[in-house]
């Protein structure tokens, strides 16, 4: 059956979803580090230059858009501590200082995440974390400890935990105290060397 005008496919129509599929992702991460992950939806739509109604084309509702964003965001994190374990030169304490101040950075252009990976992880369980990265944490972690930079009981997810922990510190910044986070960061370093292990770490698992 011939294609009517109301039914022809519009040229550029896919070129133009893709578009705002993409600005709508960047809208909410604006949206989310401005007002938190429980702000209005048609804020993010207002910042991307569409309709509400498009908005819910493209994301079935608030759960599907914070899969979605968070999906880019780890990744984009990912991505972030991989480069900065390969490139990282040195000795396994200064690998490792460098890795923690450089992934402190890159989270902390984002005050939302924390909130994000929390829901995120909630809604999406299942996602795994890239193999190369746990690869090269588990080697850093496991060249630290030899060195003696690295408490045994620390774990290679520990080393992903405490940059995610410090961004909440984001706000200092924004204040003119920008060394604020450096200092925490430095205090949970002396933390995570050997000599701070004399009593035992809790576990994350609730007790029996």
């Amino acid at each position: 059956m011939a294609s009517t005008p109301d039914s022809a496919p519009r040229p550029g129509g896919r070129r133009d979803q893709r578009r705002n599929h993409e600005r709508l992702l960047q809208a909410a991460v604006e949206v989310f580090d401005e007002q938190g992950v429980a702000a209005p939806l048609k804020d993010v739509a207002v910042r991307a230059d569409v309709s509400i109604a498009s908005l819910y084309r493209h994301f079935a509702g608030r759960d599907a858009l914070l899969i979605a964003v968070y999906e880019e965001q780890v990744s984009a994190v990912e991505r972030a501590a991989i480069a900065i374990l390969e490139s990282s030169e040195g000795s396994p304490q200064h690998r490792l200082d460098a890795y923690l101040e450089g992934l402190t950075t890159a989270f902390m252009r984002h005050p939302c995440y924390p909130a994000l990976a929390a829901r995120g992880l909630a809604l999406h369980p299942a996602r795994t974390v890239d193999p190369r990265l746990e690869e090269l944490l588990e080697e850093l972690r496991a060249a630290a400890e030899a060195d003696g930079a690295l408490a045994a009981d620390v774990t290679a997810n520990d080393l992903v935990m405490v940059p995610t922990a410090l961004v909440s510190l984001v706000g200092f910044d924004q204040i003119g105290l920008p060394g604020v986070w450096r200092r925490q960061l430095a205090i949970a370093r002396r933390g995570l060397r050997p000599e701070a292990a004399a009593d035992p770490l809790p576990s994350v698992l609730p007790e029996a």
